[in-house]
C-alpha cells in the first residue's frame, strides 16, 4: 500500500495484525480502511434495517428470513436473537408459536442464555408460557383425578353390589369401571404427573 497515508500520525506504512484480524498503522495502531468489508458492514446494518420494519409491519416470516443468515456474519450479535425472538412471537404477544418458527426461536433463546443477553421482555414470556403450560398440566391432573375417583367408586360399589347378590349390578358398575379405567389409560397419565411433580421453572426455554 505504498500510496497509504495513516490519517492519525502521518505514518506511510502498515501491517496485518493477525489478533485483530485487520491491517493497521506500524505507528499508532489506526485501522487501515477496508472497502470490502465496509461494504459487507453497510449491506448488514441494511439487512438489520429491513427486518426491523418487517416487524413493525407485523411481516413475522420475512424478519425472521432476513435475520437467520445474519446470524452466520456476527454469531454473537444480541441484537440479531432478539429481534428473532421477537418476530418468532409475533412481538412477544403469541404463547403458542407458529411450527415453523420454533426453531430459530429456540436457537435465539439458546444463543441468549449463553450470552446472557436474556432481557426482561423474554423472559417474561417465559413466565407467561410456562405458567400457562403448568395450568395445563393441572387441569389435566384435576381430571385424572376425577376419573380415578369415579372409578374406584365404581368398583366399591361393585363389590358392594356382588357381595349383596346383586350380580347384574354389580356387573354393570364393574363394567362401568373397565370403562373409565380404559379412557384414563388413553389419556396417558404418566406423563402428567411427571410434570406435576415437577417444580414450575418460569425461566425454562418456552420453546422447548
Amino acid at each position: 500500500m505504498s500510496d497509504w497515508r495513516c490519517p492519525q500520525c502521518g505514518c506511510p506504512a502498515c501491517h496485518y495484525n493477525r489478533s485483530r484480524m485487520r491491517r493497521e498503522c506500524d505507528c499508532c495502531g489506526w485501522p487501515v480502511a477496508d472497502p470490502a468489508q465496509e461494504e459487507q458492514l453497510r449491506r448488514f446494518d441494511q439487512d438489520v434495517d429491513r427486518a426491523v420494519r418487517h416487524l413493525r409491519a407485523g411481516n413475522w416470516y420475512e424478519a425472521v428470513g432476513l435475520l437467520t443468515p445474519l446470524m452466520d456474519q456476527q454469531p454473537d450479535e444480541v441484537r440479531l436473537y432478539r429481534l428473532t425472538l421477537q418476530a418468532a412471537t409475533e412481538n412477544f404477544e403469541n404463547l403458542a408459536p407458529r411450527p415453523l418458527m420454533i426453531a430459530p426461536a429456540r436457537k435465539s433463546w439458546e444463543t441468549l442464555e449463553r450470552l446472557r443477553g436474556l432481557d426482561g421482555q423474554a423472559l417474561q414470556y417465559a413466565r407467561a408460557v410456562n405458567r400457562g403450560r403448568r395450568e395445563a398440566w393441572e387441569a389435566k391432573g384435576r381430571v385424572i383425578l376425577r376419573y380415578l375417583m369415579w372409578m374406584g367408586g365404581c368398583l366399591l360399589a361393585a363389590g358392594l353390589f356382588f357381595a349383596a347378590g346383586h350380580d347384574f349390578l354389580g356387573g354393570g358398575t364393574f363394567g362401568a369401571a373397565l370403562g373409565l379405567g380404559l379412557a384414563l389409560y388413553k389419556m396417558n397419565p404418566l406423563p402428567v404427573l411427571h410434570a406435576l411433580r415437577e417444580p414450575l421453572d418460569e425461566g425454562k426455554n418456552p420453546f422447548t
